[in-house]
């Protein structure tokens, strides 16, 4: 319930004739805002309802792209390692049949100790070692090495 105080001339100091058309224009304007203030109730929670589900949806996006995003980065962070660690092999480690398997393993190793930070859950993800030859290891040294990367976001 409103609660409001009229303002007459005489509060004000003023009794001259015109202090009762102040009293009422003070009524008037009151009402109106009281009036006003009354058809107003529930606006806010129907302006809530409707605004709700698209503010939620746009955290929950917000929220995957920003899981997303991080799962790239670590996957992109564990292949520059990984590479670097076989850019840094001896060209007659890479060229022995025998050295060349472990240093794969220890890329490999790699790749999986920064990944498992990830949790990625039932699907484990694939790593590939390549080269552009083909086979990476245990023949002429390689140009080029690539490793790829394939996990699921869930």
């Amino acid at each position: 319930m409103w609660t409001y105080i009229n303002i007459t001339g005489k509060q004000l100091g003023y009794d001259g004739p015109m202090s009762n058309v102040i009293e009422r224009r003070g009524d008037q304007a009151m009402r109106r805002y009281v009036s006003a203030a009354r058809t107003q109730h529930g606006v806010a929670a129907v302006e809530l309802a409707l605004i709700m589900p698209m503010l939620v949806m746009m955290l929950a996006f917000t929220l995957y792209f920003g899981r997303f995003y991080w799962h790239y980065t670590t996957a992109q962070n564990a292949a520059s390692s990984a590479v670097r660690y076989l850019s840094t092999i001896p060209q007659a480690d890479i060229i022995n049949p025998y050295r060349a398997p472990m240093a794969a393993e220890v890329a490999y190793e790699i790749v999986a100790a920064q990944l498992a930070q990830l949790s990625p859950g039932p699907i484990l993800p694939s790593v590939m070692v390549s080269c552009d030859m083909g086979h990476c290891f245990g023949g002429a040294p390689p140009a080029t090495v690539s490793i790829t990367i394939k996990l699921a976001v869930e």
